[in-house]
């Protein structure tokens, strides 16, 4: 009898230390450094740790702790749960985890996942005068707990930065919870027929993360017309008739227009005619004219814009005319037409 009751004993006491072990987890605790170098040490709670001057080392336990640095240069491990750190000032070193928070001010952090940056590859139109944004996707793969900054710079491809572009560089943040930014190059619109241009955006020297795609390539896409190829042009309206005309040698003009057209005329009848103009009559830069005219009881409508390697132009056209016959007064009228025409050779 007297060796069980010695083992009935030993087992309450052992069961009144679980009993305060389990009353202590459930207390959390505020633990406050000295002026010293200190070893502060965390609880299975949610404690609050605050180091004061020295370098001091800072322990999280269970929990979801508040662990700060402050002064000195302290050394600060997180545990199991869901930590926020700050380090203050110093020269500070964390070991985290993916379910902590650990703020800008720290130094050296291990253990955070971190950010996997890409940049995507860009185009826009030209455009014919004054500035266009030509926009960069910058993604982040999932977001972390630490901002993720990366440095970007742009370079020449076959566009040349200050005529055809603005070069731009910095620095890009992804605060946070961030996944998607975008860098804007401003592109120079101009109504010169060019091929497409390239130039190079660059991401480098990542902080709290890595690059996966660093280089992107942005297209600047020609959106101006080719100058007219010189010499003779043929080609129909779509009311049956037919143009013809020859374009200077410096592409700058047009001349000895013929036309053929059919017009419905009140009273009702048709009429057949040709007409011609010997010009010349001016190209815009843009590969556009407009050769319209009025004299002698016709009006004519009759312009056009030069396509793609400047071979074939396409434009409207519209034929009024006042004809007299054998007494009676006609008014014909071809109605709006289209036309299309391209060099012969």
């Amino acid at each position: 009898m007297k060796r069980r009751s010695i083992i009935l004993a030993v087992a309450a006491v052992a069961l009144t230390c679980a009993l305060a072990v389990t009353a202590l987890a459930a207390t959390s605790k505020t633990i406050n450094g000295t002026a010293k170098a200190d070893v502060l040490k965390g609880t299975p709670a949610a404690d609050v740790i605050n180091g004061l001057a020295g370098n001091d080392k800072i322990y999280g336990y269970g929990g979801n702790d508040t662990l700060n640095g402050g002064p000195g240069n302290d050394l600060i491990v997180s545990g199991p749960g869901a930590d926020k750190v700050r380090c203050g000032a110093g020269k500070d070193t964390v070991r985290a985890d993916a379910r902590d928070t650990v703020a800008s001010d720290c130094e050296i952090v291990t253990g955070l996942p971190k950010g996997v940056v890409s940049i995507a590859d860009a185009k826009i139109a030209e455009g014919n005068s004054g500035p266009t944004t030509l926009s960069f996707a910058v993604t982040l793969a999932k977001g972390v707990p630490r901002p993720v900054t990366v440095t970007y710079a742009t370079a020449d491809g076959t566009a040349t930065a200050g005529s055809d572009y603005v070069a731009a560089n910095g620095n890009l943040t992804f605060n946070p919870g961030e996944t998607s930014k975008s860098i804007d190059v401003t592109v120079n619109g101009d109504t010169t027929y060019e091929p497409d241009e390239t130039l190079t955006v660059t991401l480098s020297a990542p902080v709290n993360g890595a690059i996966a795609k660093a280089s992107a390539t942005g297209t600047i896409a020609n959106d101006d017309a080719a100058p007219p190829k010189p010499g003779h042009y043929g080609g129909t309206t779509s009311g049956g008739g037919q143009v013809s005309f020859d374009v200077s040698a410096d592409s700058t003009s047009l001349s000895n227009v013929d036309i053929s057209f059919f017009a419905a005329c009140q009273p009702p009848a048709i009429l057949k005619n040709e007409l011609t103009a010997a010009g010349p009559f001016s190209i815009a830069p843009d590969g556009s004219f407009d050769a319209s005219g009025a004299g002698g009881g016709i009006n004519v409508t009759f312009n056009g814009h030069w396509q793609g390697d400047g071979s074939s132009v396409t434009g409207n056209i519209q034929i009024h005319q006042s004809v007299d016959d054998g007494g009676t007064h006609y008014e014909c009228d071809t109605g709006s037409q289209t036309w299309s025409a391209t060099a012969q050779g």
